[in-house]
């Protein structure tokens, strides 16, 4: 179910929201990969998967908090269940199939950030992406 594209709109969310059939499997399962490989990324922002629409379901701990209603927060403290394919940044990173791509945005936070995403194969048949974000300085430093 892995490959399961039908996006089914969580109501009442801002950002919209939507879930899939793998949903609580990611987040029993990789969340907690995720908040590892985190930890072991000095000057990382997040190190997660999209799909390839740009869909992630599973965010690291942190960043996956209940709704509040008030958007400000919600849109840094609960970035699970999202798509995340507004730019063309976030586009490419999910559908690309080099070895990897860096690029470099402006985040809805505002943050400015390096990206850098690595593709995803599941049973030869291109899902997504890994992807890494970078502050820009630490791609500078020693």
């Amino acid at each position: 179910q892995l490959h399961d594209h039908k996006y089914r709109p969580l109501p009442n969310t801002n950002p919209q929201k939507f879930e899939v059939s793998y949903n609580d499997i990611f987040d029993r399962e990789l969340q907690p990969l995720f908040d590892k490989g985190l930890e072991s990324l000095p000057g990382a922002i997040y190190s997660l998967v999209v799909d390839s629409n740009g869909y992630l379901s599973t965010h690291h701990s942190k960043n996956q908090r209940p709704l509040t209603g008030n958007y400000e927060t919600d849109l840094v403290n609960s970035r699970e269940k999202r798509h995340y394919a507004s730019s063309q940044l976030e586009i490419r990173r999910a559908k690309n199939i080099t070895p990897f791509l860096l690029q470099t945005y402006i985040r809805d936070t505002g943050e400015i950030l390096n990206d850098l995403s690595h593709p995803i194969y599941i049973n030869g048949k291109h899902w997504g992406a890994f992807i890494v974000g970078l502050k820009p300085d630490q791609l500078c430093s020693n």
